[in-house]
């Protein structure tokens, strides 16, 4: 039934190419369907307004952190059970254990941050973890974010990813596609970021410390930054959808 109502329409606007495909599959034609991608109204060209200077950043981490030299894995969203943020916790105490040692900071709230913040007590993780709480302040997200070495996402990601690489930042996700959010597109996998195997047990340890290793160059923030104007800035949304509406999109 649904299909049938999509294929009343004369064009269609989607916000990835794997929704373009499904809708492929369904019957309608590949030439009435327009990627416009989503879009954050904070991101823009370069975000080079936004680069918080290292002296900031510095200070910053040795306000949150007891060591501040450790890389720092971020996560901005909503703490929800289905994004299975444990397992970054997890994955921080068996990279300690591995004498990889990392920072992890968290921004945003939900009804998983009371479980989390024990779970981080409980892995004796206190002083290499700090919960920043919600944050709807863009200099001081900037701040944390551009304070950041990877952003990494255990399970899926959104828009949060697409905040993360405005700022230059790689980013970590699941490779379950199918769970997934349009805007891990803008995942390139060695350039932009990667996706672990998600069927495998440890994965996420070791694709964080690849990632890590691979990652630390100012080629790839640039790169990180120049992918979510051209991908996700209202400009190119508004652009992409107007072509949509004219039959133009593809």
């Amino acid at each position: 039934m649904k299909t049938r109502f999509f294929k009343l329409a004369t064009h269609f606007a989607v916000y990835g190419q794997r929704g373009k495909q499904i809708c492929i599959e369904k019957g309608i034609n590949p030439e009435r369907i327009a990627v416009v991608n989503n879009s954050l109204p904070c991101i823009r060209a370069g975000n080079a307004e936004y680069s918080a200077p290292l002296d900031e950043i510095r200070k910053f981490k040795a306000s949150v952190f007891s060591q501040p030299q450790h890389p720092v894995i971020v996560w901005i969203g909503r703490l929800l059970e289905i994004n299975r943020l444990e397992c970054l916790l997890v994955s921080a105490c068996e990279l300690r254990r591995r004498n990889c040692p990392i920072n992890v900071l968290i921004i945003g709230d939900g009804e998983a941050a009371s479980s989390l913040s024990s779970l981080a007590e409980e892995l004796g993780l206190n002083d290499n973890v700090h919960f920043a709480g919600a944050c709807y302040d863009e200099s001081k997200i900037g701040l944390m974010l551009s304070s950041s070495d990877l952003f990494v996402a255990p399970a899926r990601t959104g828009l949060s990813c697409i905040h993360a690489l405005s700022y230059g930042v790689p980013v970590l996700t699941s490779d379950n596609f199918d769970k997934q959010c349009p805007e891990h597109e803008a995942v390139l996998p060695g350039k932009t970021g990667f996706f672990f195997d998600h069927t495998e047990e440890g994965a996420l340890v070791d694709a964080i410390k690849e990632s890590l290793d691979k990652f630390s160059n100012t080629e790839t923030r640039d790169l990180c930054r120049k992918t979510a104007y051209e991908m996700f800035s209202v400009e190119r949304h508004a652009e992409r959808l107007l072509n949509a509406m004219m039959g133009k999109g593809k």
